[in-house]
């Protein structure tokens, strides 16, 4: 699925969500938890995020207001910002990537969250399982970890010479951490 297509439809999914979808009329409130970086703002995601959001009627400031809250990249802050939009009383939460999602989550058993990126939501502990996730946490995850090892068989048989392979990556990122994990399981079938 291309990146517009999941951005809308998560846009979609936030617009017609019980907690918005309730009643057209009056102010809705949604809360946007992310690990990323204010300077950032708009990312190419928020804003066809924004666009979908309005194709349904949707208008900040008029009757939508969203409340934007950036971690920087540091998980430090994630869990007072969770409390934040919880305490703002948003009628929903939507987060990027993973440990927004569990600060979310932690902060409130009540209004929805809808996750966007993240590797593995059942590693993270964040859902039961995949066709019925919690009562309050639902999303789509978009990295799909599990196919790490099979690009590191791929390149070993684009390059069957290949003896190293060197992987960046973010180690505060649970995602990245699954995949370094799937990765490295993959090396010794890859010789």
């Amino acid at each position: 699925m291309k990146r517009r297509q999941f951005i809308t439809l998560i846009g979609g999914a936030v617009a017609a969500s019980p907690a918005l979808g309730q009643q057209q009329s009056g102010i809705r409130r949604i809360g946007v938890l992310s690990q990323g970086s204010i300077h950032n703002h708009p990312t190419p995601e928020f804003r066809a995020f924004l666009e979908r959001v309005r194709e349904l009627g949707w208008t900040e400031n008029q009757n939508l207001l969203i409340d934007w809250r950036f971690s920087e990249g540091s998980d430090v802050p994630l869990a007072r910002l969770a409390a934040e939009l919880v305490e703002k009383k948003v009628d929903v939460i939507v987060t990027t990537p993973t440990q927004p999602t569990i600060a979310a989550k932690q902060a409130t058993s009540t209004i929805p969250i809808i996750f966007v990126q993240l590797a593995d939501p059942l590693v993270a502990g964040i859902v039961a399982n995949l066709a019925r996730p919690d009562a309050n946490v639902t999303g789509m995850s978009s990295l799909a970890p599990d196919i790490a090892g099979k690009r590191l068989a791929l390149l070993k048989e684009v390059l069957p010479t290949l003896k190293r392979v060197s992987v960046l990556w973010n180690r505060p990122s649970k995602g990245s951490t699954f995949v370094l994990e799937e990765i490295t399981a993959a090396v010794p079938g890859a010789g």
